[in-house]
């Protein structure tokens, strides 16, 4: 593990932000000519980076993120190689994420104003819109889903801007690499049915981990689960009437 104020390649990492499985993320800084710039560095473990299968799917990442621009989508500033180590540099976002958000309300016995609810959601569908718009330099529909909107994954800055982040296990029509049959990928808690049970996806399922996150904002986590608890994925999907997503 690197070491605050450690050179990586020709940015400095200075806080540990985070680390999985699968990779570790880093606040870290750009100078160039006397101007720094703050930004975020997904580096991915050493172990994974000799990978073939996990890199296709980094690089996968890379590729649809680098798509993307839109203010409610971090965006990715470079892709790249340091020491055989593979990393992200991407938008650093000053603020938290909505999960440490509720969890904070949730301490205190106090649930995210609906106003502030209807915003995040806002926010996030125009984000969620733009992605599944998306298409390639040929003008080719890429039916991008990102498959793990939860709200871990929803940034909130102090200057009011909402963005979504980690496009790591989204699904698009120019993934070299599927995760299909690998098991789900994804926060469980806020999957669709269909998602979980592995069926085809478009970006409604998108919509439904949406509806989830935020409305857990509004109710509170305990009143989403004690509703949602008793109906198993494959009956919900099976309900007549409209889309479960």
């Amino acid at each position: 593990m690197s070491a605050p104020g450690q050179a990586f390649g020709r940015y400095t990492l200075h806080e540990r932000l985070g680390a999985g499985g699968m990779a570790e993320v880093w606040r870290a800084t750009l100078t160039h000519q006397g101007v720094e710039k703050r930004l975020v560095i997904k580096r991915i473990l050493r172990g994974l980076s000799a990978d073939p299968a996990f890199l296709a799917m980094f690089v996968d990442e890379a590729r649809i993120a680098s798509l993307l621009h839109h203010p409610n989508i971090v965006q990715l500033y470079d892709l790249g190689e340091v020491d055989g180590e593979w990393y992200l540099a991407m938008e650093h976002v000053h603020g938290l994420n909505l999960q440490r958000a509720l969890h904070s309300l949730t301490s205190r016995r106090r649930l995210l104003p609906v106003e502030v609810v209807a915003y995040v959601g806002h926010e996030v569908a125009r984000g969620l819109d733009a992605a599944h718009r998306l298409v390639d330099h040929d003008g080719r529909a890429l039916k991008v889903v990102h498959r793990d909107i939860c709200p871990a994954n929803l940034l909130l800055s102090t200057q009011g801007d909402v963005k979504i982040v980690d496009f790591g296990v989204a699904r698009s029509a120019a993934n070299t690499f599927t995760t299909q049959g690998a098991g789900l990928k994804g926060h469980v808690a806020y999957m669709s049915p269909e998602q979980a049970l592995g069926a085809p996806l478009d970006g409604r399922s998108d919509l439904f981990g949406l509806g989830r996150g935020v409305v857990g904002g509004a109710l509170g986590p305990a009143a989403v689960q004690d509703r949602l608890r008793p109906a198993h994925p494959g009956a919900c999907a099976r309900r007549r009437g409209a889309a479960p997503a």
